[in-house]
């Protein structure tokens, strides 16, 4: 497929480095440059679970908190407990770096705002020789994550969200403007679809590892609260299914008829999503039918904690991010995930959604596409006498009319960002009920989402170059520019100059 033609230019293009990631460090895989926000990520997503890693001289290393993320100077995470070696725990700061060499390079071993690191973890270790010290010359763990988290990057590329830098003017067309414009609208769309096709690829990967150890359901069960997240809540949509998985959510619902599912699973969500405010603070603040709907979550909560199966997986400061439209506050995403496995919680995951994959139109066309996303849509309820169908926040304002839980938009990104991904690698594990090129059809005929930041600013770089209705003319376009901006113009900061896709455009052109 076209995302191999993509995955090759990826890989030999100029600017992108040979990194060392065996054991040895010698240069052993292709692996393009890494920003160290992406190493935050990692860290900050702790992708190994409750399994230790280790440090570099082999001693285990059981994270229990990455501590959390300091907007300041000094190191970057604080605050992280762990237990070094078998012994007791532990409390101390994270720093985090590409290369182990970056310590001496950024001058923290004279640092006296260094002083409480515990924690040097890097992605590759380029330094073995060389003892990491504070300036009171206490040594330094450090932990090499290149070993242990190969899948993690690849992830984390083919789903970062990173913002646009204010750096980078955005109305800049950049260097790659018109080293596209001189490829021409052909071959530059059929290069914007590999990209595509990659991001796919490169999304199915986490599902192909997980379907290989018997968990592709409860891997297809986390991508789907992920997607439920939206962007700002991503990563504690995960972390609560890590918490609340599939299968301990079906031991729980076996002695709960059915018409009891949907609040027994509102509380047991938000009550280890830590959601559901306390009474005694909200008792005197709100309406009668926010109090009574108070009390049942209270009431399933604490079932479900008796249960011994469920604790709260976050706390409630987590979920405070600023900018976030009332649409997508958690709270509602969360009760329309409940409704949800309250119908389908017995069933199949995979066989219902494979099935519903199966059912999209071969032929692409639109009114039966339209057809497709109605029925799709009525696997997720919305009940407009529930609590959440008619408010945004526990006790806000109560809406006129009552709004669907999950929406057309929101089913468009779960399609391409959970289920396409899954069917690839179903696929690629030998699953024949949907063919690869069947899947690939699916993603070319599934609708353009509203473009984000990221393809607002690439439509900027290239309108020079195609229009803009064949810039976003589908979902494979959209994310074949997220793609290239989380390959280049993420890692190379908005320096066009040294941009090895540039180069690649204009030796394309050259022929």
């Amino acid at each position: 497929m076209r995302q191999n033609q993509y995955l090759e230019q990826f890989n030999t293009i100029p600017p992108l480095v040979m990194e060392a990631v065996g054991k040895d460090h010698t240069q052993k895989t292709p692996s393009p440059k890494v920003r160290k926000e992406i190493v935050n990520r990692i860290w900050m997503e702790q992708p190994w679970g409750a399994h230790p890693v280790q440090d570099i001289k082999g001693r285990k290393l059981e994270i229990l908190s990455p501590g959390w993320l300091n907007g300041g100077d000094g190191p970057d995470f604080k605050g992280a407990l762990f237990r070094y070696d078998g012994g007791d725990q532990e409390t101390g700061d994270v720093v985090i770096h590409v290369r182990s060499s970056d310590w001496l390079r950024h001058k923290h071993h004279r640092d006296l705002a260094y002083n409480d690191t515990r924690l040097h973890v890097v992605l590759y270790c380029d330094a073995m020789c060389e003892p990491r010290l504070t300036s009171m010359g206490d040594a330094i763990i450090e932990v090499e994550l290149g070993t242990v988290c190969a899948n993690a990057i690849d992830r984390i590329r083919a789903e970062a969200e990173m913002e646009p830098s204010n750096k980078i003017p955005q109305e800049l067309a950049g260097r790659c403007s018109s080293a596209m414009a001189r490829i021409g609208g052909e071959r530059g769309g059929t290069l914007l679809d590999a990209a595509g096709e990659t991001r796919l690829e490169l999304k199915s990967r986490r599902y192909s590892e997980a379907i290989k150890k018997g968990e592709g359901e409860e891997e297809l069960y986390c991508g789907l609260l992920e997607a439920l997240g939206y962007k700002a809540f991503k990563n504690q949509f995960e972390r609560l299914a890590r918490g609340a998985t599939l299968g301990n959510i079906r031991l729980y619902l076996e002695d709960i008829r059915q018409s009891m599912r949907p609040i027994a699973l509102q509380g047991l969500l938000l009550g280890a999503a830590n959601l559901i405010p306390s009474p005694l603070l909200v008792a005197k603040k709100v309406d009668k039918e926010t109090a009574v709907h108070l009390g049942l979550l209270w009431e399933a909560w604490n079932s479900a904690q008796d249960s011994e199966m469920f604790r709260p997986a976050l706390t409630a400061s987590e979920w405070k991010v600023p900018g976030t439209r009332p649409a997508n506050f958690p709270s509602r995403r969360i009760a329309g995930l409940a409704h949800f496995l309250a119908v389908h919680a017995d069933s199949d995951l995979h066989t219902l959604f494979i099935h519903l994959l199966n059912a999209f139109p071969a032929d692409g066309d639109r009114k039966n596409v339209n057809k497709w996303f109605d029925g799709a849509l009525n696997l997720f309820p919305h009940p407009e006498d529930d609590y959440w169908a008619r408010r945004y926040s526990m006790g806000g304002k109560r809406l006129e009319k009552p709004l669907r839980f999950i929406g057309r938009e929101k089913l468009t990104l779960i399609l391409v960002n959970v289920l396409l991904p899954y069917a690839m690698a179903c696929a690629q594990t030998g699953d024949i009920t949907l063919s690869k090129s069947r899947i690939m059809n699916i993603y070319r005929f599934s609708p353009s989402p509203e473009p984000n930041s990221v393809v607002k600013f690439m439509v900027g770089r290239f309108k020079n170059a195609m229009p803009q209705k064949e810039l976003v003319q589908n979902s494979i376009r959209q994310y074949g520019l997220m793609q290239i901006y989380s390959d280049f113009c993420a890692v190379d900061s908005g320096e066009c100059q040294s941009c090895g896709f540039a180069a690649y455009l204009e030796k394309l052109g050259s022929h």
